[in-house]
């Protein structure tokens, strides 16, 4: 199952939705916008056995999912065990007022401290803003990365 939710998403909605169509098949989730959703959806989606792959699409923020997907410590099985995939287009990646750290450092440690049984497969980056290469040097260390070699600062 294919879900993709727009950019005027909330809580209420993915909860009909699931009690409707039943999410725990879930294998692919695309977002596109600029409302973030909740650390309670992301949790669920992390919880599920099934979610393969997520894609982000124009300007919808990451920092929440980021937070979902950041191991708690190092039992098994991770945030979201089943993902293989990470695809952004037209995603800003550049540091937020809250944080020292750009977003693509934020996601190396998230995917370092991924067990190996549980790695992802490949991140693709198309059209990023705040992109540079030694960000996806780091990447590349624990995934293949797609990435169409443009460096953007904002």
């Amino acid at each position: 199952m294919c879900l993709v939710l727009p950019s005027a998403v909330n809580a209420s909605l993915i909860t009909c939705v699931n009690e409707e169509f039943d999410l725990s098949d879930i294998r692919w989730l695309s977002l596109s916008g600029f409302k973030p959703l909740h650390l309670e959806d992301w949790l669920f989606f992390a919880s599920s056995t099934t979610l393969a792959k997520i894609d982000f699409q124009v300007d919808t923020p990451i920092d929440t999912f980021l937070c979902a997907a950041l191991p708690k410590d190092r039992t098994r099985p991770p945030p979201f065990p089943a993902l293989q995939e990470l695809f952004f287009d037209a995603i800003g990646f550049e540091k937020r007022l809250d944080s020292s750290a750009s977003l693509l450092k934020v996601l190396y440690q998230v995917l370092k401290q991924r067990l190996p049984d549980y790695r992802l497969q490949k991140v693709t980056i198309e059209n990023g803003v705040g992109v540079l290469r030694k960000h996806v040097a780091s990447l590349r260390k624990v995934v293949e990365v797609d990435w169409d070699e443009v460096d953007t600062l904002c």
